[in-house]
């Protein structure tokens, strides 16, 4: 290939780059960090916690409590083991305990949620970078004496398919998740 050439698909590439470091690289190289700011460090995410807790759990076990109070109101205040699983027995606590545990399983959603948020965030940037490495080997590739310089740009710009695949899947499975935290952060206000 001629030298013309090779500077041209240099061009190229090192456009494509540009495109891939404004909307892959950039945007979620801190995008972690600003999750944590948004909504841990401002509080968004401990309140939306503190009122499923408040709103949901404590009732639910508060109701359940209640339940067993008032099933012992005619027994002795301290109830052995034995007649603790009696009186649960005797009562119908669970919708309450299926209500606790329909909060807690919110929290942990949200939580586990967010650690993907982040997570995903950093995979996303780190695949971009990996893709503009990669995509700048397949014009240095004609650089390489004859013989090679067909195999190492053919895997070149296959890796370079593979990693502009995974970052685009990345980034909407990220989107879905954002999507998902959102709601589940706008139900529980």
């Amino acid at each position: 290939m001629a030298t013309k050439d090779i500077i041209t698909f240099f061009v190229a590439v090192i456009g494509w780059n540009a495109l891939c470091l404004q909307f892959l690289i950039i945007p979620f190289l801190r995008r972690a960090e600003t999750l944590h700011k948004d909504y841990i460090t401002s509080g968004v995410l401990g309140a939306v916690w503190s009122f499923i807790e408040n709103k949901k759990l404590m009732p639910a076990l508060a109701k359940m409590f209640i339940r067993i109070r008032e099933a012992q109101c005619s027994r002795r205040l301290n109830l052995t083991e034995d007649e603790l699983q009696e009186i649960l027995q005797q009562i119908d606590y669970i919708p309450d305990l299926e209500i606790a545990q329909k909060a807690m399983a919110q929290n942990n959603e949200l939580k586990a949620l967010f650690d993907s948020l982040q997570k995903s965030s950093r995979s996303i940037w780190k695949l971009g970078l990996l893709h503009v490495v990669i995509t700048l080997c397949v014009p240095a590739s004609q650089l390489i004496p004859s013989g090679y310089d067909l195999i190492v740009m053919t895997t070149a710009i296959i890796l370079a398919i593979i990693t502009f695949l995974a970052a685009v899947y990345l980034l909407c499975l990220y989107q879905k998740q954002m999507s998902h935290f959102l709601d589940l952060l706008k139900h529980n206000r």
